[in-house]
């Protein structure tokens, strides 16, 4: 005999079956009405103890497993710091700037120029690079590398032309008439490189001095210097002036006849 009481607690199956048809599985427990399932903005339910489907508010189930999209997301490597030894930009690119010199030469250069109190410390940066550009341009005076110099000098100038032997002009007037002064001022001749400032000339004999008037040898002393000091974008425009192919042919008894 079936009690009153066993026909409460049964609940029909066809209930169950009925709400079953109405839903399509997205995964992860995840339900939506069916004919919904591809429609991101459509609720999502899950399924109770009972059977009942229960709305839901995780937006994760919107779409499929939200961890999918966490796998695209780049991982950040806080490990992972930016190269210090990469160029910048505004740096130049010289295969030279990277040249020694002679170890000798250098460390006498150096002592030279700091018992001349020829240093950024005591001058300022400034002043310390305008004195070291002039010592390297008499230095390479001083050792018969006229060309470099005048080469230097366009670099440090920003005028290319001035890198051509101003007495091949074929408007150069003659240096006894009044027009070459007036000449003169539109030529290398007329950059202040080409003076001298306290302790200079100085340091640039010392260069060529104990180098033997190898000019690559005192300029790189001189580059050596100003990269000890910091100013590594400078040597680099010193040292760039003379490739290092021709360092070979450099040397004072190869160029008597260079003027």
């Amino acid at each position: 005999m079936i009690k009153l009481g066993g026909l409460i607690d049964l609940e029909p199956q066809w209930l169950n079956e009925a709400e079953d048809d109405k839903y399509v599985s997205i995964g992860f427990g995840r339900f939506k009405e069916k004919g919904k399932e591809d429609d991101e903005d459509a609720p999502t339910f899950k399924k109770d103890d009972s059977g009942k489907y229960i709305p839901t508010s995780d937006k994760a189930a919107k779409g499929g497993d939200s961890s999918a999209g966490e796998k695209d997301k780049p991982k950040v490597n806080i490990f992972d710091k930016p190269k210090k030894d990469e160029p910048k930009k505004d740096e130049p690119k010289d295969s030279a700037n990277s040249r020694p010199g002679n170890p000798q030469v250098n460390k006498v250069v150096r002592k030279k120029a700091q018992s001349l109190g020829i240093t950024p410390q005591k001058l300022g940066k400034e002043e310390y690079e305008s004195r070291m550009s002039k010592a390297a341009v008499e230095a390479l005076t001083d050792a018969n590398f006229h060309s470099e110099a005048r080469k230097l000098i366009a670099v440090l100038e920003d005028k290319p032309e001035w890198a051509n032997d101003p007495r091949k002009d074929p408007k150069m007037p003659d240096i006894m008439s009044p027009e070459y002064e007036k000449w003169q001022k539109t030529s290398v001749y007329s950059s202040t490189f080409y003076d001298s400032a306290e302790g200079t000339d100085d340091l640039a004999h010392s260069a060529t001095g104990e180098s033997g008037w190898d000019g690559v040898a005192a300029l790189d002393a001189i580059a050596y210097d100003l990269k000890m000091n910091g100013s590594k974008k400078l040597a680099a425009k010193l040292q760039g002036i003379i490739d290092d192919t021709n360092e070979s042919s450099t040397k004072l008894k190869d160029l008597i006849d260079r003027r």
